[in-house]
């Protein structure tokens, strides 16, 4: 599911790329590719309207830049990088500059015009834009100490980021009221409807090159990912074999780069973004209630002797009656049942949201309801003896910071869902699965073959 979602996620970033730049072209590439080449608007969704050339060529060159080595890559990254940031507090700056407080205030709807329905909804969709920062768990073998830095980096990397969204975002509002927003060019829209056209120029450059690095570290992802997963043993070991002369595995680079192409060919734009969502609220979830799992849940040795020097992280009580009834109930069990009355939770205040500020007492009560059983089952968890490993970080207030990243997903994941992005999410699993599927059936001959 994890690498479908990075070769996923890589096939949106290219095809975002392409789009700008046929945007700076005046739409002349779409235009020769439909006149010229093949025009699929009569397949409708979830196919495109036509083969994305410009997006197939940015995934061969990053595949090129991905092969060469690190340090080229790395380098590249850096650069492009510190041109985004730059240009996002640009736009910030001059932003606010041609700011109108009456942009938030008069207009139709005013502050909060599509409610909370709106909000979610909205939400769910940019929510994309916090997503990769696991690729600083997945390099934390080339830090000194990752116990301390990988922490950290995180914190950091989030407060940076939030702090140049959030200044992007309440500058750019401020700028133009949201019925006025262009939705294929929306900063350079903005500045020419102030007037200021030179800056409309200087706007349009950056998304391309932050969809240029965007790709590039969504590759530098599978990379990693799969030459880890192949060195455990869960994939093919081709996979896991680093090029003499460039120091990087070729194989990730030359087997999922095509299925880069072939989702670019065979999916549009808004599935492949609706299933990026998807797939990220379903992973942050899932990964959320694994927390609380391991935290809790006795872990089965697999070693012949016990280790003696392992310090273990524990969390005694004093024995009550809650305690002694958690004991007979698994944690993977309470686990599950708090997922689905969270998913039913969200979906009444998805579909309900507007009857709840309406004061509807039934829907409030089933809510309630819903609440005080969520609520239940997490305190039963929170009674066991905790057991983990402190040699790592651990997540603090335990089981309550995943319960409530488990509700925070869940509830994003139900506003997003739709048709087309529950066909594409498992049209995508099935291509995992396949590629799962056939690594077991190889290793299962192997497994014949030596017996």
């Amino acid at each position: 599911m994890y690498v479908t979602g990075m070769t996923s996620a890589m096939s949106m970033a290219s095809r975002g790329w392409s789009g700008y730049v046929d945007s700076l072209s005046g739409h002349a590439i779409k235009n020769y590719t439909v006149t010229h080449i093949a025009n699929w608007t009569s397949h409708g969704s979830p196919f495109p309207e036509y083969p994305d050339m410009a997006a197939i060529f940015i995934v061969l060159v990053v595949m090129v830049i991905g092969s060469v080595g690190v340090n080229c890559s790395s380098i590249i990254n850096s650069v492009l990088t510190a041109v985004a940031a730059s240009l996002l507090i640009f736009i910030t700056i001059v932003g606010f500059c041609y700011s109108n407080i009456e942009n938030w205030t008069k207009v139709p709807g005013g502050f909060f015009p599509n409610g909370l329905k709106g909000l979610l909804k909205a939400s769910s969709s940019c929510f994309y834009a916090f997503q990769g920062y696991e690729i600083l768990g997945l390099s934390a073998e080339e830090t000194v100490n990752p116990k301390r830095d990988i922490p950290r980096a995180l914190i950091s990397v989030l407060v940076i980021v939030l702090t140049l969204y959030l200044s992007v975002a309440v500058s750019f509002t401020l700028m133009v009221p949201y019925t006025n927003v262009n939705p294929s060019a929306p900063f350079p829209g903005a500045f020419e409807a102030n007037g200021v056209t030179w800056a409309k120029y200087i706007v349009e450059i950056g998304p391309v090159l932050a969809l240029t690095n965007l790709v590039i570290l969504e590759l530098f992802t599978i990379q990693r990912m799969v030459f880890s997963m192949s060195e455990d043993g869960l994939l093919f070991s081709y996979l896991s074999k680093v090029n003499s002369y460039t120091k990087v595995p070729i194989g990730p680079v030359v087997t999922f780069c095509p299925i880069v192409i072939l989702l670019l060919l065979c999916i549009d734009l808004s599935n492949l973004i609706g299933f990026m969502v998807f797939y990220i609220f379903v992973q942050y979830s899932t990964l959320a209630s694994y927390l609380i799992i391991l935290r809790y849940e006795p872990q089965i040795s697999i070693s012949s002797s016990p280790v003696q020097n392992d310090t273990k992280f524990t969390r005694t009580r004093s024995s009550n009656i809650l305690e002694k009834i958690s004991q007979f109930v698994s944690v993977t069990k309470l686990v599950v049942c708090i997922y689905c009355l969270l998913f039913i939770l969200s979906l009444l205040i998805v579909l309900k949201g507007d009857e709840i500020f309406n004061g509807n007492v039934t829907v409030i009560v089933f809510v309630v309801i819903l609440s005080i059983l969520v609520a239940i089952a997490t305190f039963v968890i929170a009674c066991r003896e905790q057991t983990g490993n402190i040699k790592g970080f651990l997540v603090p207030f335990m089981p309550v910071v995943p319960v409530l990243t488990m509700f925070s997903n869940i509830l994003m994941l139900v506003s997003a869902a739709h048709t087309g992005t529950v066909v594409a999410s498992i049209t995508l699993a099935l291509i995992g699965k396949v590629v799962i599927c056939g690594f077991f059936s190889q290793l299962s001959e192997v497994w014949i073959i030596t017996w």
